[in-house]
This record gives C-alpha cells, structure tokens and sequence, in this order.
C-alpha cells in the first residue's frame, strides 16, 4: 500500500494508506480505516494518541479501531451515539470482519479479527474542533469543523473520489440528507477533506457533489439498472472493495433514488 503524509494546514496532518484517510489533529485522529492500514499508520505515527473519532459505521473507517486501542488503550473514543448499538451486534461485527479480510486480501495484507468494545465519551473534549452530524451517506456520519482554520473532515459526506478525477456519490441513508448534508458542508468550510484517496479539496468541492448526485439519480429514475449501476462502478479503486459491498452499493444507491 502506497503512503503518504502531507501537512494540510498548520494543526492538520494526512496519513494516506492506501485507499484510506487518517487524519491527524494534534493528540486526535479522524477514523480508523481497516485492520492492516491501521497497523501501517501506527508504525508511521509521530505521536501520541488520546482521542479517537470515528466518522460513521462502516467498515472501512471503523474495522481499524481495536487495532489503534491495543496501541493507544487510554484514548478515548467519540462517534455517533447509534453506533453504541452496533458495536454489541454479532451480525454486524461479523459482516465489518469479512469486509476488512477481503480489503486487506486484495492489498497482500493480513487482517486482524476483531470485536469492538468501546465507551463512546462526550463531545466536551474536542476543545477545538466542532462535531456535525451529516447523515445522508450513513444515519451516524458526523463531520469535524475547525472554524480557526477553515477545514473540515467530511469522510464520505461528499461521496467518493476515485484517483480519475470522478465522483461516485454515496447516499445510502437519504438522498435529501445527502444533499442537505453537502449544502451544511459548503456554508461552513473553506476546506473538504475526505476519507478516501488523500482527496483534500477547496468547498467548491461541494457543488461537484451535489451535481453527480443529482445527475445519478436521475439517470436511475430514468431506468437506470442495479446491475448496470454496479457494472458501472466496480472499476478503478471500487474494484478494490469486496464484491458483496459494492453490489450493495449499487442496490442502495437505486433505492434511495426511487423512493425520494
């Protein structure tokens, strides 16, 4: 896998593993990735840990979490109260395992087995950071604004940019959200970072994003198919992704572009 570790502002740091994002700010990292790029990024911090934030509850930015507690087992841990829940269920923890050891298969790399048993701490602690919740991609997706500096960590709030230069949008909870979510973005950020691909961008970002959502779902609402949709986007990195997850994401996207 392939690094990177670029100074985005003068508090921000990117550690680019691969496919996956981290961001560092200060003493607090923004999600966790998968079990073998969170192995990667613990071998190239420059600090220690004490807060961990993940973006919402899906496996490519929550399976790294036990990985980085084993590491840093004082930090505490913040995310969206509904992923209390998840973290108990059997089936879920099951289903994040088989994506990460399939992620990590088509890299080379090993998966670690996890479970997630974690306290989810109060917001009161991010000091210098603002907590947004921005559902649309996910019903527990929350962004983090630095007001001071201008930029804020949107995950997959923005959808997903592919290293060609395109956007797969990703409103798997609510279009509508999506869209709201993106507009909430664009009033209040000078700078978008995103989860995947060391994709940093300026807010017009946002207009992009907005504008291949649109344009997607109007294509499905004209006929476009879930298999045609998913022939269409497991290429490039997507291809990357386990089979099962990106057939789901391409029943998703179809779903939530009918019933809006």
């Amino acid at each position: 896998m392939d690094l990177e570790i670029r100074q985005i502002t003068d508090s921000l740091k990117l550690v680019r593993i691969g496919l996956i994002n981290y961001f560092l700010f200060d003493s607090l990292l923004f999600d966790c990735g998968t079990t073998c790029t969170a192995l990667k990024l613990i071998k190239n911090l420059d600090r220690s840990i004490r807060c961990i934030v993940v973006s919402h509850a899906h496996f490519d930015h929550i399976a790294g979490l036990e990985v980085i507690k084993s590491e840093f087992p004082n930090a505490k841990v913040f995310t969206h109260e509904r992923i209390r829940g998840l973290v108990k269920k059997e089936k879920v923890i099951e289903t994040w395992n088989n994506e990460d050891r399939e992620f990590c298969d088509k890299f080379g790399e090993k998966a670690n087995p996890f479970n997630l048993n974690f306290e989810i701490e109060n917001a009161n602690f991010l000091e210098d950071l603002k907590i947004i919740e921005t559902p649309g991609h996910s019903p527990d997706a929350i962004s983090l604004l630095n007001e001071e500096e201008g930029f804020m960590l949107v995950a997959d709030a923005l959808g997903y940019p592919l290293s060609s230069g395109k956007n797969i949008p990703m409103y798997f909870y609510s279009f509508s959200k999506y869209i709201e979510s993106i507009d909430k973005i664009r009033e209040q950020a000078d700078i978008v970072c995103l989860g995947h691909n060391g994709a940093i961008f300026s807010s017009e970002y946002c207009d992009v994003a907005i504008e291949e959502a649109f344009k997607l779902r109007k294509e499905i609402q004209e006929g476009l198919t879930e298999e045609e949709l998913f022939n269409r986007i497991y290429k490039e990195e997507m291809s990357l992704y386990p089979l099962s997850t990106i057939k789901a994401v391409a029943k998703l996207l179809v779903k939530r572009s009918i019933e809006e």
